[in-house]
């Protein structure tokens, strides 16, 4: 493998402090072997529920930024994205998703590449650039998380449900549990004909450490719920006039999702819960 670049772009300077943030279109994909669930708990009064599956795995696919806007679009579980990904070259390899800021064609191609006079153009098939997704695979345990859909109808609904679930987590284990992590997740329903929407908590440790066995038995996620609840309810931001903060449901996760929390909400969800 070699790397190249230009003395220009390795040199070190610090005629700015802002970083350049660069937004990717991801999406995971799951698939649960259903002889390894251990169950489920539901709620009666409302349909609320958790299930452990000791065998999943799931695939992380990286489509590209979110603000390219030169390739067509397919439909991935009910998700637009980008045809193109990374556009790559056969050749010297060179990959980048950035083609709707690229203007030459040398900027496609390392100096040495012969076809560095060739041009992507989005749409057309040759045999110099070939399209690709990015993506890894882990095979771990989960604990899927039933949402009522009549209740968590929206994307800033469910992140800020997922928010307190992660203040409860840090909570309930008394520090930052790193390698558990929680992903919004939708499944479509052959029955009802549309998708059911999941959270998912996942081991990043290949396998799993047995902590989401241990939140599977109810009295431990009940815990957890408390937890959640407890610490949105008595958080002092409210006193300020704020409507949540860092010590209750704002993270470095959802920087970028900061007007669909709310304190005030997700303190009467969880109490309902």
């Amino acid at each position: 493998m070699k790397s190249f670049n230009s003395e220009a772009r390795s040199r070190l300077k610090d005629d700015k402090d802002d970083r350049d943030v660069q937004q990717y279109q991801l999406m995971h994909h799951v698939i649960f072997d259903r002889n390894s669930s251990e169950g489920a708990w539901v709620l009666k009064e409302i349909p609320f529920g958790i299930e452990f599956v000791k065998n999943a795995t799931i695939t992380s696919v990286n489509y590209g930024r979110l603000d390219g806007n030169d390739a067509r679009k397919i439909k991935i579980n009910d998700t637009e994205a980008l045809t193109k990904g990374f556009v790559t070259c056969r050749l010297c390899g060179k990959s980048t998703s950035s083609t709707h800021l690229i203007h030459e064609a040398k900027d496609y191609h390392y100096g040495y590449c012969k076809h560095r006079n060739t041009k992507y153009k989005p749409g057309e098939t040759n045999d110099v650039f070939e399209e690709v997704y990015f993506f890894r695979e882990m095979h771990t345990e989960i604990l899927k998380i039933i949402l009522p859909v009549q209740e968590f109808n929206t994307e800033a609904d469910i992140r800020m449900f997922q928010a307190g679930l992660e203040l409860g987590l840090k909570r309930y284990f008394k520090g930052n549990p790193g390698h558990i992590r929680v992903l919004s997740y939708r499944e479509f329903n052959r029955q009802t004909d549309k998708f059911d929407r999941f959270l998912l908590f996942y081991d990043t440790i290949p396998g799993g450490t047995g902590y989401l066995k241990q939140l599977f038995a109810h009295e431990e996620f009940s815990l957890l719920l408390r937890e959640s609840y407890e610490a949105i309810r008595d958080c002092t931001c409210q006193l300020d006039g704020h409507d949540g903060c860092y010590k209750c449901i704002y993270s470095y996760g959802n920087q970028y999702n900061r007007a669909d929390l709310s304190r005030k909400k997700a303190e009467e969800w969880f109490e309902r819960i």
